[in-house]
């Protein structure tokens, strides 16, 4: 009988335990109670984690989220997974879109050595290797201006070269050809204080300081015509 009271006792004082911890519930490692995780999304203070097999996500994308190392879900920063990524605000990579002078694209990934073509501003842009987009600088017969945009009809003062250009209508630079009154060399240069000869023309012209053409005057001691060829 004795031993039937402790058994009785025994199984009471497992049922007290039992309904005290959590069905759910498990040891961490610091022999604390902790609750169990089901599969998917949890927050935790103010960071979300995702769950799988009990354990939390690390160093991988699931689905347009990605788990940093500590598992925590990444928000309002860059990435590096097999490309440079920027996590928005709502956890989820960004795409199309600029990002402090970056262009993330439809994959997500920061865009690097290329051209892109940017319907919302309407303008093509180049981005370096590094990602920034190039300004005030050029790319191949392309010049990038202020904002980054490529340049078209217009024209652009390069102060690394101490010179002025002209970008055609497919925004090329011109050269050795002439605009109006100025004449563009095979440089891009638009020549002044110079003789230059035209092949087309079969003709020598001056260009004054400022790159216009002189016509029907004298330079030096010799004479140009009304149509800016050095008369013989």
């Amino acid at each position: 009988m004795k031993s039937n009271k402790f058994l009785k006792k025994l199984i009471v004082a497992m049922l007290s335990v039992t309904l005290l911890v959590p069905a759910t519930s498990f040891l961490d490692k610091s022999n604390n109670y902790a609750q169990a995780v089901t599969n998917g999304w949890h927050k935790i203070g103010s960071d979300w984690y995702y769950y799988m097999g009990g354990k939390p996500l690390k160093n991988q994308w699931y689905n347009d989220y990605y788990l940093k190392s500590d598992g925590k879900m990444a928000k309002s920063e860059w990435i590096s997974a097999r490309g440079d990524y920027y996590i928005g605000s709502d956890g989820k990579y960004v795409k199309n879109t600029w990002v402090n002078g970056y262009y993330l694209g439809t994959d997500g990934k920061m865009v690097t050595s290329t051209w892109i073509y940017d319907k919302n501003y309407n303008g093509w842009y180049y981005l370096s290797y590094f990602g920034k987009y190039k300004k005030n600088a050029w790319e191949g017969d392309y010049y990038l201006k202020s904002d980054g945009k490529r340049a078209y009809n217009e024209w652009i003062f390069d102060k690394s070269y101490n010179a002025w250009y002209r970008l055609g209508n497919d925004g090329r630079y011109l050269r050795n050809t002439w605009y109006k009154d100025y004449y563009f060399k095979s440089n891009g240069k638009m020549a002044h204080d110079e003789w230059i000869f035209d092949g087309h023309y079969f003709g020598h012209y001056y260009l004054k300081s400022d790159g216009k053409y002189a016509r029907n005057e004298w330079v030096g001691r010799y004479w140009v015509g009304p149509d800016g060829k050095y008369v013989k």
